[in-house]
């Protein structure tokens, strides 16, 4: 059974594959017993699928990676080479496999989604600067981290091209009841 297809989060945890990739290195694996060892993959294995369902693509593709360095740290073990049948029994190969390709999936669906991202992020910036001309004189703080506008520039942006401009207000119906402006 490979991974269904889920409506996906919002990309969370990174900006790119390279900054995702670093936050599933790190894990202390030595010094961890091969049966431990076995136990926390298959917590890693049913966790990834967990996060995949809830359409965390991020956080599924870091706990596969980590799933994968604790079956590659068990085999790499004393224990292991000394009784490898009970071992590769408790990891299950064809888990080992489904992992490894879905690993793979979710990597280019991601690499996807952040070429997407960045080109998304930069057409908004190369629109803020060629549309400067048209605001007359407008500036817009656009904050490159999050692609958000403080709210001076979005006041001048309203008051200097309010025929161009729509403001689409994404709070919960409690938040917007609690502070909107009449």
């Amino acid at each position: 059974l490979i991974m269904a297809s889920f409506t996906p989060k919002p990309l969370h945890l990174a900006k790119n594959m390279n900054e995702l990739n670093s936050k599933s290195s790190g894990s202390k694996l030595q010094g961890q017993t091969a049966k431990m060892l076995c136990k926390s993959s298959e917590k890693l294995y049913l966790a990834a699928y967990d996060k995949y369902i809830e359409g965390d693509q991020e956080h599924a593709y870091i706990l596969l990676l980590r799933y994968l360095d604790v079956l590659q740290a068990i085999r790499n073990s004393k224990e292991y080479k000394t009784n490898k049948k009970q071992f590769d029994k408790m990891t299950d190969a064809t888990k080992f496999k489904r992992a490894l390709v879905d690993a793979e999936k979710l990597a280019k669906e991601l690499q996807e989604r952040y070429d997407e991202l960045n080109e998304d992020h930069k057409d908004l910036t190369d629109s803020n600067h060629s549309n400067s001309d048209e605001s007359k004189g407008t500036e817009v703080d656009l904050n490159p981290d999050t692609g958000l506008i403080s709210c001076e520039s979005l006041y001048n942006l309203l008051t200097s091209l309010p025929d161009q401009c729509i403001v689409i207000d994404c709070r919960s119906r409690g938040d917007f009841m609690t502070s909107h402006v009449d």
